[in-house]
């Protein structure tokens, strides 16, 4: 009786923890990570937004092209002034950071899976603000040399109206740097 009582415990505590996977922000995306190494959307971006803040932090040209896709190095008009370009906008110690939105997609086509995450950051530093666009295509077994971040747009808040926009406009290869 007992044995039965446990599986049954455990079988509806999967059962509503798994209702979660997936959902922004939510319990379920930390319960999935720890129960089955299965990482949210946000886990990806943050991962993502973390590596590329530490190379700008650092001013590592390498570790922040080794965040690109082959195919984005290879579309982007000139990475390393663009690079360069981003180390010197963003000024200051960074104070503090948040994930603003994350929208996500895939592409399935004959097994072959596509997953894309745009996602959206306001990262404060002791100087200014800045607003932080990624595309990112996590994962691709269409095309391989795809995966990996594809686009990455920074630029101050206070320039939103010049420099933002939508998903689609923002969505270059590379890094941004505005004409």
């Amino acid at each position: 009786m007992y044995r039965v009582t446990v599986a049954l415990l455990l079988a509806i505590a999967l059962m509503l923890a798994s209702c979660t996977f997936g959902g922004q922000g939510s319990e379920g995306d930390e319960m999935g990570s720890l129960l089955f190494g299965i990482k949210s959307e946000h886990d990806i971006a943050a991962g993502r937004f973390k590596a590329m803040l530490a190379a700008i932090e650092g001013k590592d040209a390498d570790a922040l092209k080794s965040e690109f896709s082959k195919k984005a190095l290879s579309e982007a008009e000139d990475i390393d002034g663009s690079i360069d370009y981003l180390f010197g906008l963003v000024k200051g110690d960074v104070v503090f950071w948040e994930e603003e939105a994350i929208i996500s997609g895939d592409t399935i086509n004959y097994g072959k899976v596509r997953k894309h995450i745009m996602s959206w950051y306001v990262l404060t530093t002791a100087d200014d603000v800045y607003n932080v666009f990624m595309f990112d295509y996590y994962k691709d077994t269409i095309d391989p040399d795809n995966q990996g971040l594809y686009a990455l747009r920074v630029y101050r808040k206070a320039d939103v109206a010049t420099q933002g926009g939508d998903a689609v406009t923002m969505k270059i290869p590379g890094v941004y740097r505005p004409e």
